[in-house]
Parts: C-alpha cells; sequence; structure tokens
C-alpha cells in the first residue's frame, strides 16, 4: 500500500480511501487570521524600522519572517494540536513525494518564465524597451544580500508549504 494522498492509498493499480479512525480538527479561521496579520505586520513594520535601499539587518529580518509566516503558521497550528490524524496527515503533504503528479512537473517548469515573458510583453504595450529580455550581467536588485530570483523561488515554496500543507 502507497499513501498517494491524505485519506488516500494505492492497492494494487486501484485507489482507495484509508479508513479513518480519528477526525481532523483544522482551525482555518485561526490558520488565516495568524497568518495574515502576523505577515501584514511584518511588512508594514519593515520599511518602517528599516531601510530597504541600504538592506538593514531589521528590514531583511521582518520581510523574512512576514515570507516564512504561512509555513511557520501551519507548523505551529499542527503541532500544537493533540490531533494525531492532523499531524499525520500535514507531514504527509510535507515530506511524502509521491504526491507530487509527474504530468504537474513541466507546468511548475513553464508557468514561472511565461509570467515573465508575458509580463514584459505587457509592459511593453505601454512604452517599455524590448531591451528587458536582454540577460542582466547582474541583478537589477536585492534584498538585502539574497538575490531577487532566489528570494522569488523561497517565497512560492514557503506559501505553498504553508497554503498547501494547513489552509487548503
Amino acid at each position: 500500500m502507497l499513501p498517494i494522498r491524505p485519506g488516500l492509498t494505492i492497492v494494487g493499480h486501484r485507489i482507495r480511501p484509508i479508513p479513518v479512525t480519528e477526525t481532523i480538527a483544522y482551525r482555518p479561521t485561526r490558520f488565516f487570521t495568524l497568518t495574515f496579520v502576523v505577515t501584514w505586520v511584518c511588512w508594514f513594520a519593515a520599511p518602517y524600522l528599516g531601510d530597504p535601499e541600504n538592506g538593514d539587518t531589521i528590514f531583511i529580518v521582518l520581510m523574512l519572517t512576514g515570507l516564512l509566516t504561512p509555513f511557520a503558521s501551519a507548523l505551529y497550528l499542527t503541532l500544537a494540536s493533540k490531533n494525531e490524524a492532523l499531524k499525520k496527515t500535514f507531514f504527509n503533504k510535507l515530506l511524502n513525494i509521491r504526491l507530487i503528479r509527474p504530468s504537474s512537473i513541466p507546468l511548475f517548469l513553464i508557468l514561472f518564465p511565461a509570467s515573465m515573458i508575458v509580463s514584459i510583453l505587457i509592459s511593453t504595450l505601454v512604452g517599455y524597451s524590448f531591451d528587458q529580455f536582454t540577460v542582466a550581467e547582474e541583478f537589477s536588485f536585492t534584498v538585502g544580500a539574497v538575490p531577487t530570483l532566489l528570494l522569488l523561488l523561497l517565497a512560492a515554496c514557503f506559501e505553498e508549504l504553508g497554503w498547501r500543507g494547513y489552509g487548503v
């Protein structure tokens, strides 16, 4: 038996439900409230308390804290619960690589560059140059010492770990 999704397993070539003996108790209101409040407090406080132009440490710490909040909220609410089924489901979603559908991998690899190309093409409609398609010799901007592309990829990963791990 291979678990493929929380509550489902593969037996032979058929997908069958796993008998659930314990009800999973999600706290969506608590999760959404905690996530939104902490994220936005950090993101509003960051430019107020630190200098984004100079990459002040307090600015970077607050921005990264806001970025990690969905995942941290999901992890906190999962570990703080006394519900073993919730913990098992969360860590199955987090660690079970078999939950990734191979057919969706090309979409992951194409979507990010395609969205960048489309956004650049749209910007050319309002007067910006096609020079945006040239490969830059250095990053146009960074957040502290963190390159923008890495930050965007990390943001997507931690957002998904939080929202998919607990929120959805």
